[in-house]
């Protein structure tokens, strides 16, 4: 952990948060990773030359052929960030990310892009119990386990401002703040929302809870959120010549949690515009 964590302080927060059943509360390991994703992973030398990188767990599966270069796609149609789904995160587990957020705003102006998404981040209408836990945070956040981004976000100085704000306010050891809300609120202030791209081409089976119910994803849940307001994604490169049955999500089995079926059906169903 970094010098500045207080062990006992961190036992201590970690008891409070598996009283209030925070998965992983009291996993050092677990902390670690979710500091490492959030502003560490990209400055791994074997990293420095790279630019682009697409995040892939163990025991994924793809749900339809990916023939094309994803990593040329995004440049040349200039996206920073890419992902195929959005969910909530839970409040209990987050509480002092968004005032951290709020006071490093008004410390740093200047990093804020004028077509953010600020709007989708802040939403208190369809999860109002949320917002309130969370002091202002939708906690609306894009699903880490499957990422395609461009590191030149990761290493701005407002993305490193930003992280290094985080990082010494200690919210990854004393709450369990992820790299997903993290990655989320970095790129809904900081970047042109428009630069955030849907990817309809293939959706992941990853086990995310620790339940054994298989749940299926019916094929007209789209992963989308009206609020971000992104750009219609109907003619994606590889997707207009595709057989209609690979053009959206096939079932899946497995261990996805309710919570991700519940988010995929109530406000999420349609491409955004």
């Amino acid at each position: 952990m970094p010098s500045w964590i207080n062990d006992d302080l961190f036992v201590e927060s970690a008891k409070m948060l598996k009283e209030q059943d925070v998965q992983y509360a009291d996993m050092v390991s677990y902390h670690q990773m979710c500091r490492w994703n959030s502003g560490l992973f990209y400055k791994h030398p074997a990293l420095a030359d790279m630019q682009y990188y697409w995040r892939v767990e163990p025991k994924v599966h793809f749900f339809c052929d990916v023939d094309y270069d994803v990593f040329r796609y995004m440049q040349d149609n200039n996206k920073t960030y890419g992902f195929t789904i959005n969910l909530y995160d839970s409040p209990q587990s987050i509480p002092t990310l968004w005032p951290e957020t709020e006071k490093f705003m008004a410390e740093h102006p200047e990093h804020l892009h004028e077509n953010n998404a600020m709007r989708w981040l802040t939403d208190k209408d369809r999860r109002p119990e949320h917002n309130l836990k969370a002091n202002g945070y939708s906690t609306c956040h894009f699903w880490s386990n499957f990422e395609i981004a461009d590191m030149s976000f990761w290493r701005s100085k407002a993305y490193e401002d930003y992280f290094n704000h985080l990082d010494r306010a200690g919210g990854f050891f004393y709450e369990r703040w992820g790299d997903a809300p993290v990655h989320s609120i970095a790129l809904g202030l900081f970047e042109d929302k428009n630069r955030i791209h849907w990817w309809v081409i293939a959706i992941v089976r990853v086990s995310i809870s620790s339940t054994n119910h298989s749940l299926q994803v019916p094929r007209h849940w789209l992963p989308t959120h009206p609020l971000l307001q992104l750009p219609q994604l109907a003619q994606v490169q590889g997707l207009r010549h595709r057989p209609p049955h690979r053009r959206r999500v096939l079932p899946v089995q497995g261990g996805l949690s309710a919570q991700l079926v519940q988010v995929c059906r109530h406000g999420l169903s349609r491409p955004l515009a």
